[in-house]
C-alpha cells in the first residue's frame, strides 16, 4: 500500500509501502540478532526494563545515525513486551562501523554494537548484528554516493566498492542551494527554510566544506527555524526516495503500522518522472503522523539538545554533532509490490491530503547526504 500526496503550490508526491524493503531488513536483524538476546538476558537476570543509552558511529566517519538506531531497538524491544524506560538497573550501549564482510568477500557490511551494563558499569552480554543493505549503510553512514547499476542480486562488488571509496572520500556537487552525488546525477536535494510556522519557505544555500574526510554538503539553519526537504527528479522515471534525519526515518512516528508487523506503514515517498523539460519535485515537510488532515505532519524544527523528536524516541543524540539528512533514490514503477532486496524535533503542525496508489521500488541508486548545523 503507498499513499499520493499534495500539498498547495507543491508539486504531486506519493508514499511507498513494500511488504519487504531495506529498513525492514534492518529491523528483523536488529530484532534477532540484538533485542531478542536482550530479552533473554533481561529474563535471566530477573529484569523487566532496560533503558537505552548512546548509540556512536566510526571515529573516521562524520556519522550521525545513532538516534535512528536506538529508535528502532525501543521499537523491536517494545514489540517484544520489553518496558524501555529512561533509568533502568541494566541499560544499553551502542556503536555501530563499517567493516569488510568476511561471509561475503569484496562487499561491506555495518556491524552493530549493543553491550547491556549493569548499574556498576559492569558488563553482562554483548550482541552483533550485520546489516549488509546498501540503503540502510548509505543512511548509517551518511554517504553521498551514485552507484553502479545492480546485478541480479541487487549487491555487485562493484556497488560496495563505490560505497566504500565513497566513505573514506567523501564528495559532493553543490549548486546553490541544491545538492547531487555527481554533476550527471539526474537526483537533486535542497533544504528550504521557513523563519516561522507563517512565513514562506526559501532555497538555503548549501556550501561545501572541505577537511580531512573530503567535501561534504553543509547547511546553516537557526535553532527556531523550520525547514523542509525539496527533492527534484531530472530522470524518465518516477524516482523512490527514503529520507532518514540523524537516522531516523520521516514515518517512524507515524500512527499507522503495519498490522502483521507492528512497525512503521509506509517508506518511501515517490517523486515523479520530469515533464516537458521541467524536474518532478517533491517537497518533505515534517514528520508523517497520520494520513488524514488536520494536522497529520509535524514539521522539521532544529532545537537545542534534548527537546527534539529523538527525545520523544527515547534517543541521547551526541551534543556538538552536525545533524545529517540522507535521501536515497531508486527506480519506482507501476506494478504489484514485490520483495526488494544538533538535533531535529517536532515544530509546528501540517495538514496534508493523501489517497493510496501503488508503486515498486527497485536497489538503491544514488545517496545524497547534506549535513546541517545549528547557527
Amino acid at each position: 500500500m503507498s499513499l499520493r500526496l499534495t500539498l498547495t503550490a507543491v508539486a504531486v508526491l506519493v508514499f511507498m509501502a513494500l511488504p519487504v524493503r531495506a529498513s525492514e531488513q534492518l529491523r528483523n536483524e536488529v530484532r534477532t540478532s540484538i533485542a531478542e538476546p536482550i530479552q533473554k538476558l533481561l529474563v535471566e537476570e530477573k529484569q523487566t526494563a532496560i533503558s537505552i543509552g548512546e548509540f556512536t558511529g566510526p571515529a573516521q566517519l562524520d556519522t550521525n545515525a545513532g538516534p535512528g538506531l536506538q529508535q528502532i531497538l525501543a521499537d523491536e524491544l517494545k514489540a517484544l513486551k520489553v518496558t524501555v524506560l529512561k533509568t533502568a538497573p541494566l541499560s544499553i550501549k551502542g556503536r555501530y562501523a563499517k567493516i569488510d564482510d568476511k561471509a561475503n568477500s569484496g562487499q561491506l557490511a555495518v556491524k552493530l554494537t549493543a553491550e547491556v551494563l549493569d548499574s556498576n558499569d559492569e558488563r553482562k552480554a554483548e550482541f552483533h548484528a550485520l546489516l549488509r543493505g546498501l540503503g540502510d549503510m548509505a543512511r548509517l553512514l551518511g554517504v553521498t554516493v551514485s552507484l553502479p547499476p545492480a546485478d541480479d542480486k541487487g549487491a555487485g562488488k562493484a556497488r560496495h566498492e563505490e560505497l566504500d571509496r565513497r566513505a573514506k572520500n567523501p564528495q559532493v556537487v553543490v549548486n546553490g542551494s541544491r545538492v547531487k552525488a555527481d554533476l550527471n546525477s539526474p537526483y537533486e536535494v535542497e533544504l528550504l527554510i521557513q523563519a516561522s510556522d507563517t512565513a514562506p519557505l526559501t532555497p538555503r544555500a548549501a556550501e561545501i566544506r572541505t577537511e580531512d574526510r573530503g567535501r561534504q554538503a553543509f547547511v546553516g539553519i537557526r535553532r527556531t527555524e523550520l525547514y523542509a526537504v525539496k527533492v527534484y527528479n531530472h530522470g524518465s522515471s518516477e524516482a523512490g526516495i527514503t529520507i532518514t534525519v540523524d537516522g531516523l526515518g520521516v514515518f517512524d512516528f507515524s500512527e499507522l503500522l503495519d498490522p502483521k508487523t507492528n512497525r512503521p506503514k509506509y517508506s518511501h515517498y515517490i517523486v515523479p518522472a520530469s515533464k516537458d523539460g521541467h524536474p518532478g519535485t517533491t517537497t518533505i515537510v515534517g514528520w508523517h503522523l497520520r494520513d488524514m488532515p488536520p494536522d497529520n505532519y509535524s514539521k522539521f524544527l532544529v532545537t537545542e539538545y534534548g527537546k527534539g523528536a529523538s527525545a520523544r524516541a527515547v534517543t541521547t543524540p551526541k551534543q556538538g554533532k552536525p545533524g545529517v539528512i540522507t535521501v536515497t533514490f531508486a527506480t519506482a514503477t507501476e506494478g504489484k509490490p514485490r520483495s526488494a532486496g544538533d538535533e531535529t524535533g517536532f515544530g509546528p503542525p501540517a495538514s496534508v491530503k493523501v489517497q493510496p496508489v501503488q508503486r515498486v521500488v527497485g536497489p538503491v541508486k544514488e545517496a545524497v547526504s547534506i549535513r546541517y548545523t545549528a547557527e
